[in-house]
């Protein structure tokens, strides 16, 4: 595995000057983190698009007052950080993604394969992005000056790419027969998918806010709003009923990651295989709630949807 910086190294040298050359700013847009960062990006209704963009960083170099959306003006009051990081990375890629996955493995059984194509760009919201467990995207803007911050977001990106045997995805799929499984799975399947990856991130206790992904020790605290929520979500579901404009309320890293770390504070990791490896959500679902009923310690969930839970198969 490397890292690829084409995308940074570009845009310090664009924002580094004095003006606009065409030429670059082409070079720029058309590298692979350009490319991407600008399809995903206007794939998630933010209306991003290259002519946008251009016209956005023409402004930030013209004008050193000027903020843009792409919060490239917060990068250029950036830029010496941004050298001396972007010369780090160029001479420790290896000790860096090893790092990462020294996260990774503390978590991921052995014998399953990690390995990605890693491409830094930066602007927007997001802490980065993965695609087709392969190609890992990480929002660099967001971690100049925070080495050990970018590794933890790298070991959770990295997560995402864990090779998982044809036979499990394949079994996986058939299991989705019916639409209301297909929707728990995206739910409930992706709360345990980031909650894992999040717990190799963070590790089984946040001892630092993740204001990217809304997760802090506050909003853990104060997750009960975001389990009667899902429980809302659930119930709709049960009922055949999909309300998509609620459900993009669901802050899936609080609920996954509190009902992971929950079960790996108390049980450890072996139980996580079951997604990790094989994408199945009922075992860790269920574990969840004896835990709590074991503890004395309230699920979070309605009476109704844990008794749904512990029948689920």
């Amino acid at each position: 595995m490397d890292i690829d910086m084409d995308y940074i190294v570009k845009l310090y040298s664009i924002l580094k000057g004095n003006g606009l050359d065409k030429k670059e700013l082409d070079a720029f847009i058309k590298t692979k983190g350009g490319k991407k960062f600008i399809k995903y990006e206007g794939g998630r209704d933010r209306k991003t698009s290259r002519k946008r963009m251009e016209r956005e960083l023409g402004r930030v170099v013209a004008d050193k007052n000027y903020e843009d959306e792409y919060r490239f003006n917060n990068i250029r009051s950036r830029l010496d950080q941004l050298k001396r990081d972007m010369d780090y990375i160029e001479n420790n890629r290896g000790c860096i993604i090893d790092e990462a996955l020294s996260k990774v493995y503390k978590i991921v059984p052995r014998h399953m394969t990690v390995k990605a194509n890693i491409y830094l760009y930066a602007g927007g919201t997001n802490a980065g992005f993965t695609l087709n467990r392969r190609n890992v995207f990480i929002n660099y803007g967001k971690y100049i000056g925070r080495m050990n911050d970018f590794i933890g977001i790298l070991s959770h990106e990295l997560y995402h790419c864990r090779r998982i045997p044809l036979e499990n995805r394949i079994k996986c799929l058939l299991s989705l027969g019916s639409r209301w499984k297909r929707a728990i799975y995206e739910i409930i399947g992706r709360s345990i998918e980031e909650g894992i990856a999040c717990l190799v991130q963070h590790g089984p206790v946040l001892k630092n806010d993740d204001l990217i992904n809304g997760l802090t020790r506050r909003n853990l605290l104060l997750r009960k709003g975001q389990f009667d929520l899902l429980s809302n979500i659930l119930l709709d579901i049960k009922g055949n009923k999909l309300d998509y404009e609620t459900i993009s309320k669901l802050n899936m890293y609080i609920i996954g990651y509190h009902i992971i770390s929950t079960i790996y504070n108390w049980e450890g990791i072996l139980i996580l295989d079951h997604w990790t490896e094989h994408l199945r959500y009922d075992q860790i679902m269920k574990r969840y709630i004896n835990i709590c009923e074991d503890k004395d310690m309230a699920t979070g969930f309605t009476r109704e949807i844990e008794e749904w839970i512990l029948k689920m198969d």
